[in-house]
């Protein structure tokens, strides 16, 4: 009777490729974690940057309820002073991220506002989110005066 010939190594090499396959997969789980965790990250910060950036050209809007003349050109930020929004500096920062509202006048009774916000997202990252509106003096002008968009 014949012995049944025992191939040496044969056991090895699998576990090996079993090891390989496992470790293949708890990084790939891994990577896809930590970049969950950046996406999640980057939503919240994007969330939170369109909500200030909105609030830019709703604090422009109070303005000009107010008076249309406080709504006037240039690079502004924006503060709340005795319960109103005026005009601050440049910009502004609330918790890292800094806003810019733009306001150019293509004629007296109208006014285009552009609500940029930036913060850094990571040391070598900055991220912006921008907002638009036309605004006008809505005491003065009528819906009879608007262009014709034909």
């Amino acid at each position: 009777m014949q012995r049944p010939r025992v191939l040496k190594g044969q056991s090895l090499i699998e576990i090996m490729l079993a090891i390989t396959v496992f470790l293949f997969g708890v990084v790939t789980i891994g990577g896809l974690y930590l970049d969950a965790n950046v996406s999640q990250r980057k939503s919240l910060e994007r969330a939170k940057a369109n909500a200030l950036a909105e609030e830019g050209i709703e604090a422009i809007r109070s303005m000009r309820d107010r008076s249309f003349t406080l709504v006037t050109t240039g690079t502004h930020g924006l503060l709340i002073s005795d319960g109103s929004w005026t005009f601050s500096s440049t910009s502004d920062t609330q918790e890292g991220f800094r806003r810019t509202v733009l306001v150019s006048a293509p004629d007296t009774n109208t006014r285009y506002v552009t609500s940029t916000v930036s913060w850094l997202f990571s040391p070598s990252r900055t991220e912006t989110v921008v907002s638009t509106a036309i605004i006008t003096d809505w005491r003065r002008v009528s819906p009879a005066t608007w262009a014709d968009p034909e």
